[in-house]
């Protein structure tokens, strides 16, 4: 019983996907316009219940160039 217990707190845990992308430099605009889209595609596929049951969520990092 306490496995079935642990199985449902992990199941609740968000599925993080990662994305690199230019928020500095000379192309910092198709970072931004990136992340705009990946925010939208996210709040859609969360809204729908996620993936597996499990909310999506964007880590994301500059590439630094």
């Amino acid at each position: 019983m306490w496995l079935a217990g642990c199985r449902a707190v992990q199941a609740a845990e968000p599925i993080k996907i990662g994305a690199v992308l230019p928020f500095s430099g000379d192309i910092e605009f198709y970072g931004t316009q990136a992340k705009l889209g990946l925010d939208l595609a996210t709040a859609d596929i969360n809204a729908a219940g996620g993936t597996l049951g499990r909310p999506v969520e964007i880590v994301y990092r500059d590439d630094g160039i």
